[in-house]
């Protein structure tokens, strides 16, 4: 049943925004990205987080660790205006513990500079976005986000197989591999993070969202 117009601008209405001063270290972000690939994830996800980062507080300086290239911190607002929309705010409550939040915080720095892997392929030489914090939490002592398998996503789907076409030789596992079929019937096996497997995380709260600064 498709709720009405005004009920969903209520709804809208009751998420509350979070000011930037609220957050602290360990804080997720999530949004829809501007990049070219962010529509097959969208696509394969279904749903609309394509991008996460995450918090980290130094003095007055808040960031925000993201796998954009190389592992990297980004500054607060520059990472909020690359998003098409509001960031959402995931917080998780084991991190109200100061020794695993600082635990965790230096996990996240010690993995900055890694290259971004644009497989998303299993292994910690390379990571995407969602897989940076993951890796972070499991070095921590934590476990983090909803796995699933690759060929649980909507790996059919045109802007997928667009991509997974331009990107097919870059998996570790499909090296020597005739073409993409062939690839793609060993990557279907493997096990994945997505941004939206992060939201779907019962032990992360989410706390509202940030908007897009002006």
């Amino acid at each position: 049943m498709h709720l009405p117009a005004f009920a969903l601008l209520l709804a809208a209405a009751a998420v509350p925004t979070v000011d930037a001063d609220e957050l602290r270290t360990g804080d997720l972000l999530l949004h829809t990205s501007s990049s070219a690939q962010a529509l097959a994830v969208a696509v394969a996800t279904r749903s609309s987080f394509t991008h996460v980062g995450v918090v980290v507080r130094e003095g007055d300086a808040v960031w925000v660790v993201e796998a954009a290239g190389r592992a990297r911190r980004t500054p607060l607002a520059e990472f909020l205006r690359r998003g098409r929309s509001s960031s959402t705010v995931l917080r998780d409550a084991r991190l109200d513990d100061d020794e695993l939040r600082a635990r965790v915080q230096r996990e996240v720095l010690a993995l900055v500079g890694t290259p971004y892997d644009g497989a998303f392929a299993e292994g910690a030489d390379e990571l995407y976005c969602s897989e940076l914090l993951v890796e972070a939490w499991r070095r921590a002592g934590l476990p983090l986000g909803v796995a699933q398998q690759v060929g649980d996503l909507d790996v059919q789907a045109p802007p997928v197989r667009a991509l997974f076409a331009k990107r097919w030789r870059r998996h570790p596992a499909c090296r020597g591999l005739a073409d993409a079929r062939a690839c793609l019937a060993v990557v279907v096996e493997q096990r994945i993070v997505t941004p939206a497997g992060l939201a779907d995380d019962e032990r992360l709260h989410d706390l509202g969202y940030l908007p897009v600064p002006r």
